[in-house]
Parts: structure tokens; C-alpha cells; sequence
């Protein structure tokens, strides 16, 4: 009598097995990818905050009106565009001024 031994791949608990190695590294590539993120985010921030103050300056040093669009690409806090008109209005927060 031959004894049939049931297909490796289709055993349940191979399967599952392989699965859980499988998710485990997947979910340990998506966290280290947030971590990453959060890093960049961070670094950004930083990056950001500096901008708006070099911003700040050459708008008073050189006038709003004379500084190219694009450079308020990257400005993050006090741009707005009025939709009448289509002009950029840069006002900068004040470190000073409260923010409630």
C-alpha cells in the first residue's frame, strides 16, 4: 500500500505560516516607513519655519510686489491671494502676536 502525503503548498498551516512571515516583514517595512516620514516631516517643519522668516525679510527689504511668485511657493504660514484682484498678500504671523 502507497501512502500519499497531501501536497505541501496546499497544507493550511504552511500556508499560514508563510503568510505571518510574510505580513511581518510588510508591517515592519510600513513602520519604518512612517518613521521615516515623521523624520521628514520634522525636518521640514524646521526647514519651513526658516523659510518664512527669510521670506519675511526680503519682502520688507525688497517689497512684496517686486519678490517672484514662486517664491511663496514654499511659504507656509501668511500668504493669501485676493480673488478680486489676484494679488498675493504676504502678512507673516508676529512671534509676538497671540494666537487664540
Amino acid at each position: 500500500m502507497k501512502i500519499l502525503r497531501f501536497p505541501e503548498e496546499r497544507n493550511l498551516k504552511t500556508q499560514v505560516k508563510d503568510l505571518v512571515v510574510e505580513m511581518s516583514e510588510l508591517h515592519d517595512t510600513l513602520r519604518r516607513a512612517y518613521e521615516l516620514i515623521y523624520k521628514l516631516e520634522e525636518n521640514l517643519e524646521g526647514k519651513e519655519e526658516h523659510y518664512n522668516e527669510v521670506l519675511n525679510r526680503y519682502c520688507n527689504a525688497v517689497g512684496t510686489e517686486n519678490v517672484p511668485v514662486e517664491y511663496f511657493e514654499y511659504a507656509s504660514e501668511g500668504l493669501h491671494v485676493d480673488a478680486d484682484s489676484g494679488d498675493i498678500i504676504f502678512t507673516p504671523w508676529d512671534d509676538e502676536q497671540d494666537d487664540s
